[in-house]
């Protein structure tokens, strides 16, 4: 089965030479910048690539007139004298700085070049709650989405990795999320989830699986694997029916090509003005609640295996 995921070229209606050029513009050259490591992924033909994805997002941002606001925060934060560092280290705080204050860019980014269309970027919401971006799906639905970017690549020692790629932190964060969006909503939402990290979370979702849709089990003696009623996860519950979904979007980059993979977790509990549409994701592995069975479409992430395809909910 051909992969969902769309190649980063399909994607962009700028040429890669003018969004490297926007970066500098905007952002300033890698000689600006304290952090050696945003310094180096700046100026190397290497990281030209995901430098290039940068420059679409702020492109996109320009088109959509939210880029002096995203650039002057992004600017003053990323590249604030504090978080000057003369080492490449992975976990450099101007770097990680500047993947968070980019990932609604990112999200509005890929959303608006797969049939959305842009409405706010950080539009007013009620007191206590945070907006991050709001976009109209491709059936005119108004949808009001919190972006995270949590986790960190961690350092490589031994082999192993210390100080990153942690679950837990990716857990929490999106649970943190749900707190920030209105409650009760009052158009559809979503959590949108770029983590920062090595492998695609996309691809490796099973922390989330298990934390909202529930702890699953299979057994010898019954085919197949089962969601019971006592196991259930945070979509099921009263305080998640706010939120319509869960978007794991990352930006993958390989030898040859580089894609946006995109997993979609659709929120069975969620109520009528939260609830948003599978058909809105056609480049998305999407999961949903079909009656009793949990279906995957077009099919499941590579690395799912806490709820596979035909997952069914039983009492218990």
């Amino acid at each position: 089965m051909a992969s969902p995921s769309r190649d980063s070229q399909s994607l962009r209606c700028y040429t890669d030479e003018e969004a490297l050029a926007f970066v500098d513009l905007t952002l300033g050259p890698s000689s600006s910048w304290g952090s050696a490591l945003v310094g180096y992924r700046f100026a190397s033909d290497f990281q030209s690539d995901w430098k290039a994805q940068i420059g679409h997002w702020l492109l996109q941002a320009r088109d959509q007139a939210y880029l002096t606001e995203l650039v002057t925060r992004t600017v003053a934060r990323a590249n604030h004298p504090n978080c000057a560092s003369a080492t490449k280290d992975p976990n450099d705080t101007s770097h990680l700085i500047l993947v968070q204050e980019l990932a609604p860019a990112m999200v509005g980014y890929y959303l608006s070049r797969t049939g959305w269309s842009f409405h706010a970027w950080e539009p007013p919401s009620p007191r206590g709650t945070d907006i991050d971006v709001q976009l109209a799906a491709p059936d005119g639905t108004m949808v009001s989405i919190q972006v995270k970017a949590p986790d960190r690549p961690g350092r490589v020692v031994n082999r192993k990795i210390q100080d990153g790629e942690n679950d837990d932190v990716v857990v929490q964060r999106t649970l943190h999320a749900a707190d920030q969006l209105p409650r009760p909503a009052c158009t559809a939402s979503m959590i949108a989830v770029c983590a920062h990290r090595r492998l695609s979370f996309s691809q490796h979702p099973n922390p989330l699986l298990s934390e909202l849709y529930g702890s699953t089990y299979s057994t010898a003696g019954r085919e197949g694997v089962f969601l019971p009623d006592s196991k259930r996860g945070k979509f099921f519950s009263a305080d998640w029916d706010h939120i319509g979904a869960l978007m794991l979007l990352d930006f993958i980059r390989g030898a040859d090509r580089q894609l946006y993979a995109c997993t979609l977790l659709i929120n069975p509990g969620a109520s009528s003005a939260a609830r948003c549409s599978a058909g809105w994701f056609p480049h998305a592995r999407v999961c949903q609640l079909d009656g009793n069975t949990f279906r995957w479409t077009p099919e499941a992430p590579e690395y799912a295996s806490y709820l596979p395809d035909g997952t069914k909910t039983v009492r218990g």
